[in-house]
């Protein structure tokens, strides 16, 4: 079963806990809501969200959710496609 958000805040309060910070997401305008978690074609769980700086778009925040933590993917995503991409080839 695919987790929720929520699930995934509370997993990893403990290994990363500014990564869900009020103050960490107000700064790249995002909120939990913002964050969609997706399962890729291989079963893989990862989470996404859009990025803004000054009110712009800059991309996206991207993790693998993995082992109850969050992985960092090196990857970097400016549009929904690209994800979409990644997720079907991994």
């Amino acid at each position: 079963m695919k987790p929720t958000i929520y699930d995934i805040k509370a997993a990893v309060e403990l290994t990363s806990p500014k990564f869900f910070s009020h103050e960490n997401m107000k700064c790249v305008g995002q909120t939990l809501k913002s964050f969609t978690v997706a399962e890729s074609r291989g079963g893989n769980i990862y989470i996404y969200a859009p990025r803004y700086w000054n009110g712009r778009p800059e991309g996206y925040t991207f993790r693998q959710f993995i082992d109850g933590k969050l992985a960092f993917v090196p990857e970097k995503f400016n549009t929904f496609g690209e994800i979409s991409r990644f997720l079907a080839s991994h």
